[in-house]
């Protein structure tokens, strides 16, 4: 994932600044926007992994699809083949 992405939904100067006003040395408001950083991070990560894996599973599923349309097309084509030509 891009931090870019993340960094715009968690904005760590913004919230180190809140942390200060409300009374927080700044080394320990930092320790802890970092840790919600983190772990907030580690959800985007689990929830875009957790749709890549159904994204991958619906793929599958068409594939599975399109490869049986193929097969019966190349059987009733192979049939039609052989109404055609004469039998050796």
């Amino acid at each position: 994932m891009e931090k870019g992405l993340v960094m715009a939904a968690f904005d760590t100067a913004e919230h180190i600044e809140e942390l200060e006003k409300a009374g927080f040395e700044h080394r320990h408001a930092r320790a802890i926007v970092r840790l919600v950083w983190r772990s907030h991070e580690a959800l985007l990560n689990s929830k875009t992994e957790h749709k890549i894996d159904l994204l991958r599973k619906d793929l599958d599923a068409v594939e599975e699809r399109l490869n049986t349309k193929i097969d019966g097309l190349e059987n009733r084509l192979l049939a039609k083949l052989g109404k055609l030509m004469p039998h050796a």
